[in-house]
């Protein structure tokens, strides 16, 4: 924590360093009257490195700001050195005297916000519409800033997300003068807040209103479990007044790399389940090639099928939370059959789903009972369904 406070002193020194010369820089006491882009690389410490510049209006006012992405260890490793933001704010309070203030872009309890020079970036993008400021007094940003970094397959695995906030935008005369302490105070502060961070080991998709975060469920299968969120609608976005993030509004069981085309021939019985319940009920035999023909005379019939059945029950969304399977029992199987000559083998899946049907909404705990056949599994029965909570 020392170094980590010490090496942020320095950065305050340099960036106020650069806050005068850039200053001089822009009103043409600096370099004649030709005006290049800045060089924000004398701000930073010894041994820091600027990854990249970028201009882009994060305030919504119609001025471009510089943001900075940049490493302060181990710059020299461009595969996961870390890095991190700042935005450089300019404040045009006399038409020949623009001034530029720092901003540090901080996430809580994150002391970097991407991973690998290489594959950091950051992008404005329009991602939270259902926020509340800290008070009616306060303007908030129409685009967020997005850095992320992604891993060796390109996926994001790394997000944070910030939003400008200006509490007082409404009380000035000029609405671009810009408060000369950058803070956060809910009363006459401009920052930006930090309103959502996200990490996982494989995947992250960032949509508007909605980040969904897959990780990889480590087993013989290839499924992720994907936890969706969504933001509280409160100044936080997506995290507590804690900083901490919100709680899934679902979590549920995924294919990692989509359906596979030859799933019915799978080797796991799981994802059979997986896929029957997942697929598109187009039709009353929809499925038919995941049933046996036991199965498939049951659905008409039986009670227990009657969600699975197109033309009764017109399901929108299924989210499977559970999936329980039992390799071992599978293995034991195997052997007596091998020993008796059968050639067929039988086990149960478990599965614990939400099943959303227009507004009705059912949390039903299902056995399914599972063959196979010449190498090949099916679901052969339903043994049981039960309601959860």
């Amino acid at each position: 924590m020392k170094l980590n406070r010490s090496l942020a002193a320095q950065h305050r020194l340099r960036l106020l360093a650069s806050i005068i010369l850039t200053t001089l820089w822009m009103s043409g006491c600096v370099g004649g009257a030709r005006r290049r882009e800045p060089d924000f690389s004398f701000a930073l410490p010894s041994g820091w490195e600027i990854v990249s510049t970028s201009r882009l209006d994060t305030t919504g006012e119609g001025e471009e700001e510089w943001v900075i992405l940049y490493t302060f260890d181990q710059p020299e490793q461009r595969v996961f050195a870390p890095v991190r933001c700042a935005v450089y704010n300019i404040s045009r309070r006399e038409s020949k005297l623009p001034l530029i203030y720092p901003y540090q872009l901080q996430a809580p309890s994150w002391t970097y916000l991407g991973e690998g020079p290489a594959r950091t970036s950051v992008k404005l993008q329009d991602v939270v519409t259902r926020i509340q400021p800290d008070s009616p007094d306060t303007y908030a940003s129409t685009n967020e800033i997005v850095v992320q970094s992604t891993s060796a397959e390109g996926f994001a695995n790394r997000v944070s997300i910030f939003q400008w906030r200006d509490n007082v935008r409404s009380k000035r005369k000029d609405p671009n003068e810009v408060v000369l302490v950058p803070n956060a105070d809910g009363k006459r502060g401009q920052w930006y807040q930090c309103i959502g961070l996200f990490e996982s080991m494989f995947r992250i998709d960032v949509e508007q209103d909605r980040v969904l975060v897959w990780d990889r469920i480590r087993d013989r299968n290839q499924l992720a479990r994907i936890n969706v969120y969504e933001p509280s609608g409160g100044p936080g976005g997506y995290l507590t007044d804690g900083g901490q993030l919100v709680a899934p509004v679902s979590s549920c069981i995924d294919f990692a790399f989509g359906i596979p085309s030859n799933l019915a021939v799978s080797p796991y019985p799981e994802k059979v389940v997986l896929g029957f319940q997942e697929q598109s009920m187009v039709g009353p035999t929809y499925g038919s090639t995941f049933l046996t023909d036991k199965a498939t005379q049951e659905r008409q019939s039986d009670v227990n099928w009657s969600l699975f059945r197109a033309d009764l029950v017109k399901v929108d969304r299924v989210c499977v939370s559970k999936l329980a399977y039992n390799p071992a029992a599978e293995s034991m199987a195997e052997t007596q059959a091998l020993e008796q000559g059968t050639g067929q083998i039988r086990t149960v899946v478990e599965t614990e789903a939400t099943y959303v049907a227009g507004a009705d909404i059912r949390k039903l705990r299902i056995e399914w009972q599972m063959l196979r056949d010449a190498d090949i599994w099916r679901i052969d029965g339903i043994r049981s369904v039960q309601a959860f909570e």
